[in-house]
């Protein structure tokens, strides 16, 4: 008996053992399919995800359906709506960089012609180009902007859809690499038609309080003006906005090198102008930023469309514009932050077209005081024919009666540090002071 017990307690604990088991397995199935339901769900929206984001890619941006609130600019749809208060984007809080004197004076902004906004952006950081965009449609008043014109240059990740569907705002991507200089003549041909001024700015920048007024107001007063803001510097990697001081730098030139530069303003140009609501005179501009008016940008030769994708860009226009009967001007009530990138990263493709806008310029502009450029950087004949031909830029210097940069140097620039070379050379006509 006590052997047939123990039997009945073995077999049934066997029998527990084995219905535990069963459970524990299925319910260890149950939550296995759950695991692979939800997985094979997360999928599912993942490559909706990237079905619709090809989607987008693939449909030309006009055809993008906006958002219901925010209005849609194409290029078939010339009317710009508006910006509606409660279709603004909010911008971040900066400092407002401008002098005292500034915010109080009448830029007569009911009487200043309005402006198209050109920005041209190739893989540019989606939050830079969103936050630039936004501030300009933030921090402009509404009525003088037209338009903003971004032009992909074919970035290999196209512009975020939000961009399509900001206000006031325009998309164009070209179907091949064209460079900053064709990009931006794009742009300006691609303006409001309403718009008498056009606005150059790099796709990594952020406007500052009531920075278009005093750009207007001075181009107003002549335009043959052509202006540019105090850059403020935003921070490559922390984006902090770092206001700077309009009254102590202008643009330059390191002829030696044939560089932009950023030069202190002597103490004999700073003293004839009254701080800060004068313009400043700048011999160079930076190639970022600047407006200018739209009839004088072409009738003052737009830009040398032989350079290539960019560099030394901003040094041709200046000294065009310069010798050409107009003005290059700091204006120190306008602030616009712009960051400042690593150009040692820049394509060996953007380099070597950098060299050859350079003799470009040279060889058109620069007149005897090019070979001390060239000398410096042993400069031969092979390489200047490989920059191309600019016979049809002399031919418009000439018909234009622009003066030589020997003018230049001593009317506009006077305090240009010249080469140490230049005392070789007796032989060169070179304004020595």
């Amino acid at each position: 008996m006590k052997n047939l017990s123990a039997t009945k307690i073995a077999v049934g604990a066997i029998l527990v053992i084995f219905i535990l088991t069963n459970f524990v397995y299925m319910r260890m199935m149950t939550n296995y399919n759950n695991l692979q339901k939800q997985i094979t769900e997360l999928n599912v929206k993942v490559d909706q995800q990237k079905i619709q984001q090809q989607k987008i890619q693939q449909i030309p941006p006009q055809q993008i359906t906006p958002q219901p609130t925010i209005p849609q600019i194409t290029s078939n749809n010339p009317t710009i709506p508006p910006i509606q208060p409660q279709n603004r984007f909010k911008t971040r809080d900066i400092p407002d960089a401008r002098p005292l004197a500034c915010k109080s004076f009448d830029w007569d902004e009911k009487n200043l012609p309005t402006a198209t906004v050109v920005v041209v952006t190739h893989d540019e950081r989606a939050s830079v180009l969103y936050r630039t965009v936004v501030s300009i449609l933030e921090r402009t008043t509404e009525h003088l902007l037209d338009q903003i014109v971004v032009i992909d240059d074919l970035s290999d990740v196209r512009v975020d859809s939000e961009v399509y569907i900001l206000p006031k705002t325009k998309v164009i991507r070209n179907k091949e690499r064209k460079g900053l200089i064709h990009s931006r003549v794009i742009g300006a041909e691609n303006s409001h038609p309403n718009s008498e001024v056009i606005v150059f700015l790099d796709a990594h920048c952020e406007v500052n309080f009531k920075w278009l007024e005093p750009l207007l107001y001075r181009i107003k007063q002549d335009p043959k003006n052509t202006v540019w803001p105090v850059i403020d510097v935003i921070g490559l990697y922390d984006f902090k906005y770092n206001p700077i001081n309009g009254s102590e730098m202008t643009g330059g030139m390191d002829l030696g090198n044939m560089n932009f530069i950023y030069e202190v303003i002597p103490r004999d140009v700073f003293k004839t102008v009254k701080y800060p609501l004068d313009p400043i005179p700048s011999p160079i501009m930076p190639g970022g930023l600047f407006a200018i008016d739209k009839k004088w940008f072409t009738e003052s030769g737009v830009y040398d469309l032989g350079m290539g994708y960019w560099g030394a860009e901003n040094l041709e226009m200046s000294v065009r514009l310069w010798v050409c009967g107009g003005r290059v001007e700091m204006i120190p009530c306008s602030h616009v932050g712009h960051i400042f990138n690593d150009q040692s990263t820049a394509p060996d493709y953007v380099t070597k077209s950098g060299s050859k806008n350079q003799i470009r310029f040279a060889e058109v502009w620069a007149d005897d005081y090019k070979y001390l450029w060239y000398q410096n950087w042993g400069i031969n004949e092979a390489t200047i024919k490989n920059a191309g031909d600019v016979s049809d830029r002399k031919k418009f210097k000439q018909d234009n009666k622009c003066k030589s940069f020997k003018w230049y140097h001593e009317n506009v620039y006077p305090y240009m540090k010249m080469p140490d070379n230049a005392a070789k050379h007796p032989e060169l006509d070179l304004w020595r002071g």
